[in-house]
């Protein structure tokens, strides 16, 4: 180790035990500067006496001391392993506790307290742990999909499964890209690059992940294709999951822009085909619109699907009432949690409740004006702002199964956006309606047996949707490159003038 002349986290963190003492080194200032120089090398440390300097002023010689500069930085190294990822999640989200220490805690490392907190939590933001032997009797065996077009709301949802559980949800994603990167160091998703239960985030067949694996069922996140078509633009052509390119980026590659948008259509369309009518697991239906909408109503039902249930004194509990305690609490916060961000019409509100002790008004209230009001939906407003009229038309006449209906999407049909209280529902696929049977003759039982034991093998290269020449896949990455000299001089993005 002599010779390192700066030492980053993970080699100090190789001397110590992820314990209380620990999360003091990382998260406070003052136990970083006295702790970290002891593992500095000898022949770094600065001389005691500091360095005489000669200078001269005015042909007067003048001695001055100056200390040596202290070579050390203190520096969080970049890391792809998904352990030391969650140790440092834990360590931030104890910080943000604010609780003292207690006998129940001390001397345990942040996943031990996890596992301890595990349907039971004591605090928020949730401690998480890894998939474990000793929660096997919690979900239904095997992995669990989170499939999805990109762009629809799957890391919203991994977000809110993993504070009501406890558990870090996996990603078939390859872990050293850039994205992977940026949702595991700035949006708490760690889980990177594994394949495990309970649940695995997938793209496929929109496109391959890092591995093959085999999955047992399949939560089927569906966003409106105008919302999500465009976003997924905006995370081709600026490499990230929250910026938006300016309106003269859509001026100058118009063209482009409306190839992509036909052929996403048709990826869009196929992709809800596959996991739909193509595959022989139980596959559950989950709209986006409503994800935002009521998300508690959806958790439950998410939580019914892949989570298992209890008996008490014969009564049946569902899973939604196993995991209750832990659902009111990620409900309550879960502007705390994922990219539900508040927005400045929320923020502006808030701060003028904390200004002014008085309650808010009810809904009944006389008082109530359209200030309180919370603010206008954004979903689908790219239809006004992204679609000619022209472009809408031949996105629907793509549509020959009727997907737009299904879901409520059709523009000109359904009005959609403007019927968001009146979506239809969702019908799920027969393996899903087998999954959730509980008749007890033989026929029901066997057909039960046979879902239970189909798998689908995710990731396999002959069923992926997008061509590998495909230029509005992979390939945008070199489009992208191309135009910004290499990612040095980025596409211009909403807000960053």
């Amino acid at each position: 180790m002599d010779d390192f002349g700066l030492y980053v986290l993970s080699n100090i963190l190789s001397f110590l035990s992820e314990t209380a003492g620990c999360s003091f080194l990382i998260t406070q200032q003052k136990w970083t500067r006295q702790i970290l120089p002891l593992f500095r090398p000898r022949h770094l440390q600065p001389p005691k006496d500091g360095l005489r300097i000669l200078t001269v002023d005015g042909g007067e010689a003048k001695k001055k001391e100056k200390k040596k500069k202290n070579r050390h930085k203190f520096v969080v190294a970049p890391v792809h392993d998904a352990a030391t990822r969650l140790d440092r999640l834990n360590t931030r989200r104890w910080k943000k506790r604010k609780l003292p220490l207690t006998k129940n805690n001390n001397n345990k490392t942040t996943r031990q307290v996890a596992s301890g907190e595990f349907q039971h939590p004591t605090a928020f933001p949730p401690l998480l742990q890894f998939h474990s032997p000793t929660v096997n009797n919690a979900f239904q065996p095997g992995i669990t999909l989170l499939a999805s077009y990109p762009r629809s709301g799957n890391t919203l949802l991994r977000s809110l499964l993993e504070g009501v559980t406890g558990l870090v949800t996996a990603s078939d994603t390859r872990a050293d890209r850039t994205l992977s990167k940026a949702l595991a160091e700035q949006h708490d998703l760690v889980g990177e690059g594994l394949c495990l239960p309970p649940v695995t985030k997938t793209h496929w067949p929109e496109r391959k992940g890092c591995s093959k694996f085999r999955a047992h069922r399949a939560i089927l996140v569906v966003r409106n294709p105008f919302d999500a078509i465009v976003s997924y633009w905006n995370l081709a052509v600026t490499n990230t999951h929250t910026k938006k390119v300016t309106e003269e980026v859509y001026e100058r590659f118009a063209t482009f822009f409306r190839d992509l948008v036909r052929n996403e259509m048709v990826v869009w369309l196929q992709f809800l085909e596959f996991w739909v009518t193509r595959t022989e697991i139980p596959v559950l239906l989950v709209r986006y619109e409503d994800l935002i909408g009521n998300p508690r109503q959806e958790l439950e039902k998410i939580l019914n699907f892949y989570a298992l249930g209890s008996s008490t004194d014969g009564r049946r509990i569902s899973a939604a009432q196993v995991w209750k305690n832990r659902l009111d609490i990620v409900v309550a916060n879960q502007g705390s949690l994922g990219y539900q961000r508040k927005s400045s019409t929320s923020q502006k509100l808030e701060q003028s409740n904390k200004a002014s002790p008085s309650p808010l008004p009810k809904p009944n209230d006389s008082t109530t004006s359209n200030s309180a009001k919370p603010p206008k939906s954004s979903i689908g407003r790219s239809i006004t702002t992204r679609y000619s009229p022209e472009l809408l038309q031949e996105m629907h006449k793509l549509d020959r199964g009727g997907w737009l209906k299904r879901f409520g999407y059709h523009v000109f049909d359904q009005d959609f956006p403007n019927n968001l209280q009146d979506l239809p529902p969702l019908s799920q696929n027969s393996a899903a309606a087998i999954h959730h049977d509980n008749t007890s003759n033989q026929q029901g039982k066997t057909a039960a047996a046979a879902v239970a034991a189909a798998t689908v093998l995710v990731n396999h290269p002959e069923m992926e949707l997008r061509a590998p020449s495909s230029p509005y896949g992979r390939k945008m990455t070199d489009w992208r490159k191309k135009y910004t000299k290499n990612d040095t001089e980025p596409f211009p993005t909403v807000g960053s003038r």
